[in-house]
């Protein structure tokens, strides 16, 4: 497993080499711990993601979490044995229910996360879990058409509030974390490789 992830990561900065010091926290504990995949390691551990983008309407989803109260893309902790990627693929699926969807070109052409993101979670004592870290693997997926289509029937209402189909400009600028506005902006630097 800390292989694979090394491997992705240490594609990931030659990409993008200047986002090596935000990740100073991830590369640390990769070298120096075992265990990152396990959601009970409370140092820091792996989340994988899915931002979809409708390419004919360059829109991507977005789901509000329940805990968190935050406007994010869906996403979620990793089973035993998965890779950031599968649960990236197989959290999407179970939040939103859309089936229809594809990996991006991108990640065939680049064996690497969109974004690579280390942000803190607070304590939830509902869950009995201390503060900690989340090291998060984006991905994008593809849906055409789907921004056209209603998914409140079908998000996962136990970790969800809503969903919301936006623009990526508004991405880029309007009051997102941080993580999504760096992805749009890759995204929007060269978004013909995308689709």
């Amino acid at each position: 497993m800390t292989t694979a992830v090394l491997k992705n990561l240490t594609l990931y900065l030659e990409r993008f080499p200047e986002e090596r010091p935000r990740l100073a926290d991830l590369i640390s504990q990769l070298e120096e711990d075992e265990g990152i995949d396990s959601r009970k390691n409370f140092r820091g551990h792996l989340t994988g993601s899915a931002l979809c983008l409708d390419p004919a309407s360059k829109k991507v989803l977005l789901v509000h979490h329940k805990s968190l109260d935050l406007w994010i893309q869906p996403g979620g902790h990793l089973e035993p044995g998965e890779l950031p990627l599968d649960a990236a693929l197989r959290e999407f699926r179970e939040e939103t229910g859309i089936g229809s969807f594809q990996l991006s070109p991108f990640h065939r052409d680049n064996q690497h996360p969109l974004d690579i993101d280390t942000h803190f979670i607070p304590a939830n004592s509902k869950k009995n879990e201390p503060s900690h870290y989340h090291h998060d693997f984006l991905y994008l997926v593809i849906s055409e058409g789907a921004s056209g289509r209603d998914i409140n029937e079908s998000i996962n209402k136990e970790e969800l509030h809503d969903h919301r189909w936006i623009d990526l400009d508004e991405l880029s600028c309007g009051n997102y974390e941080e993580k999504l506005k760096r992805a749009a902006s890759k995204l929007t630097a060269s978004v013909v490789q995308f689709q």
